[in-house]
Formats: structure tokens, sequence, C-alpha cells
């Protein structure tokens, strides 16, 4: 029967824990048009990438292809 009652602990402890990180979250929201700190450029140089899509324009002068959540395009 101890055991049984340190499984029930545990996890009423873990409940608890996450209804406060969840109050946390709620007061903490995500402004895209405000990020927190300051932006700043960073160089990338890459030889290969995962999970990539690419396409070709219409009139085939255009290459658009995705890297790492953005899109890129060249003549």
């Amino acid at each position: 029967m101890r055991p049984s009652r340190l499984l029930i602990l545990g996890l009423l402890v873990f409940l608890w824990s996450s209804a406060l990180t969840a109050e946390a979250d709620e007061s903490e929201s995500w402004d895209v048009n405000n990020i927190p700190g300051t932006p700043r450029d960073i160089s990338i140089d890459t030889t290969s990438g995962t999970w990539m899509s690419l396409d070709v324009s219409p009139d085939g002068r255009t290459i658009a292809f995705d890297l790492l959540g953005d899109i890129y395009t060249l003549p």
C-alpha cells in the first residue's frame, strides 16, 4: 500500500507544478511585432538542408525554396 501512496503523491506534485507553469505561461503572451531583445543579422553558410521545398516560377526564370523556415528566391 505504501508504493501506491508514493505514486499518488508524485502524481499530485507533478500536476501541481504543471498548473503553476501553465499560469506563468498565460501571463507572458508572445507578440510577433514586439520581439524581446535586440534583433541582429547572422550570416549562415550551409551546403545541405532537410525537408526543403522547391518550385520554379511559371516563366522559368526564378527558383523559390525554403530553408530553415525562410523562403529564398534565385534568378
